[in-house]
């Protein structure tokens, strides 16, 4: 795998096999998530000058199936208005914009006095299009929202269907001459998606940055309920009427690990499919050319609960076609050369198992899944657990009671650890237990 810019097997050694990294530099927030003719496109927070946060630029890659990445030019450069932080697109299938027809319109913010060009400047939210997928031309009239208050930034642009309208979520930094601490959320609307109006606010209980808003349908029923979440996985389900989100839930988690931020979902899925990607906050590589990586793409929906609609989070189905070879699952100890597993779980009572450097525990008499320094509760009771587990090199992904709980982990591997599972207690002889060994996504040309 030679892909870094000397190319040497010591400097790809922790290179994730199957999450997405930029070839070299820093990673962080993914941005603007659309599906456009065949093609998931993947803009990134990236600083294309060094390994730490800096410079951002929204970096770009394109994929077939959201594992296979295609690598292209960067999208959306800093200039006097700012860098580029996150942001969201969309395709304007009725050219209501005016840059044409089935134009991919990116929403970003431009973060003032954040570069040497834009000292004095505020954040404010901007517009970069494009008409064929690579090339992009920033609005000449940007910024098409003004700063509202303090570094506002990251939005989040939908279509709401019911009320024909263009919604923006976005996040307000209070000023700092505020006296307040934190922040709040902001909706817009627009018919064009140039000209914008606030309609509501929203306070911060559910966190801070990277707002998401998005429906999902009611499993049973011809009802969609509206889900709005934000950087650290926490998340409502609700209502929307037009001008304000009203929650009909407390604010619920979905990421029970140590290492997802910034999560968004992507735009005009077929089959109006939700399927969202994290950044893997923490995920660093010190001394490499490349740092941080994003998660799994997973595809989310609404599950009926005996606590009422909850968040299921599970790994899209095209990691599926990742797998090489079924590996038998006997005896207390399977190795896996690898380490690129994909492992299932179905079994009654206590659970102790290795994967790779992290050791996965559940405990029946505390229903509490614990798995490296982080827990998770796992509610009910049923005859029997399930669990799924995704192993890269540098990372382990845990989704238990079927998606509700999601357990995204990152790790350093120590020399010559063990690969593959390993059974610490009884549960390898009462269970049902199913593992693949996963093929890399590089191949010699690239992934």
């Amino acid at each position: 795998m030679l892909i870094s810019p000397v190319p040497t097997l010591e400097s790809e050694l922790l290179r994730p096999q199957f999450h997405f990294t930029a070839r070299n530099g820093w990673l962080n927030d993914p941005n603007g998530l659309v599906y456009d003719r065949g093609e998931y496109h993947l803009f990134y927070q990236h600083n294309p000058h060094g390994t730490e946060w800096g410079n951002m630029t929204w970096g770009h890659a394109v994929s077939s199936d959201l594992l296979h990445w295609k690598d292209l030019p960067h999208a959306i450069e800093p200039d006097a208005l700012g860098t580029i932080f996150s942001g969201s697109a969309i395709i304007d299938a009725k050219n209501e914009a005016g840059f044409g027809k089935r134009a991919m319109l990116c929403f970003y913010t431009a973060a003032g006095g954040t570069n040497e060009m834009s000292k004095g400047q505020p954040f404010t939210q901007c517009l970069a299009y494009s008409t064929d997928g690579r090339n992009f031309t920033k609005y000449a009239a940007n910024p098409i929202v003004p700063n509202i208050e303090g570094a506002d930034r990251d939005p989040k642009i939908v279509w709401d269907e019911e009320h024909r309208q263009w919604l923006m979520a976005l996040y307000l930094e209070h000023a700092p001459d505020s006296g307040k601490r934190g922040g709040y959320f902001t909706l817009l609307r627009s018919t064009n998606l140039l000209s914008w109006t606030r309609i509501s606010d929203f306070p911060t209980g559910v966190g801070d940055e990277c707002p998401d808003f998005f429906q999902l349908p009611v499993p049973g029923s011809k009802e969609k309920k509206w889900v709005f979440s934000v950087a650290n996985g926490n998340y409502l389900i609700g209502s929307f009427d037009g001008k304000a989100f009203h929650p009909e839930t407390p604010v619920l988690p979905t990421n029970f690990g140590n290492a997802a931020y910034a999560a968004q979902t992507y735009s005009n899925v077929p089959r109006g499919e939700i399927v969202q990607i994290s950044w893997m906050q923490g995920s660093n590589f010190p001394g490499y050319a490349w740092n941080q990586q994003m998660a799994v793409p997973n595809r989310l929906q609404l599950k009926q609960t005996e606590n009422g609609l909850r968040l299921r989070m599970w790994p899209v189905k095209q990691i599926e076609k990742l797998r090489v070879r079924e590996v038998p699952v006997q005896g207390k100890e399977v190795v896996i050369p690898s380490g690129l597993i994909d492992f299932s779980a179905e079994w009654a009572g206590a659970l102790d198992v290795q994967v790779n450097g992290i050791r996965i525990q559940f405990d029946p008499t505390t229903n509490k899944l614990r798995a490296g320094e982080k827990e998770a509760p796992l509610s009910g009771n049923p005859k029997k657990f399930k669990l799924r587990v995704l192993a890269d090199v540098t990372s382990v992904e845990i989704y238990a009671q079927d998606g509700l709980v999601w357990m995204p982990l990152f790790y350093i591997p120590k020399p010559n650890e063990f690969k593959g599972l390993r059974f610490l207690g009884d549960a390898g002889n009462k269970g049902k237990f199913r593992a693949f060994e996963l093929r890399s996504v590089w191949g010699p040309d690239g992934r």
